[in-house]
C-alpha cells in the first residue's frame, strides 16, 4: 500500500489561479481607496489653509484674506505667517507653494486655493478649494475626478 502525501500539480495550479484572480480584483480597489485617502487629506489641508488665512486676516483687522493680501500692513503676510506653518521654516512669500509627498499646495490671493497631485497615476490633477462658497472641485481628467469623487470643473491649475 502506497501512502500519498502532498498536493498534486493540478491542486497547486488551482490555488495559484484563485490567488491570481483575487489579486486582480483586489489590487485596483486597494489603489483606489489609497488615492481617495490622499485626496481626503488634501481637501482637509485646503480647508485648514483657508481657515488659517482667515484667522490671519482677522488678527490684522481685515474682513478676509484677500483684503489683507492686497493691502498688507507688513511685507511678511505670506503663507509662513499662517498659524499652521509658524516655526516650521516655511517661506514667507505671498505667492507661496508648499510641497508635501503627495500634493503641492498653491496659496495666493483670489478665489481659490489649489492642491496639485505630485506623481502617480493622477499626477497633475488639481483639487481646488473655492473661497467664496467653500466648495471643492477637481481640475483634471474625468477618471481622476471620479476617483476623488469631486465635480470636474474647467480652468487652469498652477
Amino acid at each position: 500500500m502506497i501512502n500519498k502525501k502532498g498536493f498534486t500539480l493540478v491542486e497547486i495550479l488551482t490555488v495559484v489561479l484563485i490567488i491570481g484572480v483575487l489579486s486582480a480584483i483586489a489590487l485596483p480597489q486597494y489603489r483606489r481607496v489609497v488615492e481617495r485617502a490622499r485626496a481626503a487629506e488634501a481637501m482637509s489641508s485646503l480647508k485648514t489653509l483657508y481657515d488659517s488665512s482667515e484667522r490671519l486676516a482677522a488678527d490684522f483687522g481685515y474682513d478676509d484674506y484677500n483684503s489683507l493680501y492686497n493691502n498688507p500692513p507688513t511685507n511678511d503676510i505670506g503663507i509662513g505667517r499662517l498659524d499652521m506653518f509658524q516655526d516650521r521654516g516655511v517661506s514667507m512669500a505671498k505667492d507661496a507653494t508648499l510641497a508635501t509627498t503627495n500634493f503641492t499646495y498653491k496659496f495666493t490671493a483670489g478665489d481659490v486655493i489649489a492642491a496639485k497631485r505630485s506623481g502617480g497615476t493622477y499626477g497633475g490633477t488639481c483639487i481646488v478649494f473655492h473661497r467664496d462658497d467653500q466648495t471643492v472641485s477637481c481640475v483634471g481628467t474625468q477618471a481622476a475626478c471620479d476617483i476623488y469623487d469631486l465635480p470636474k470643473t474647467e480652468g487652469g491649475c498652477f
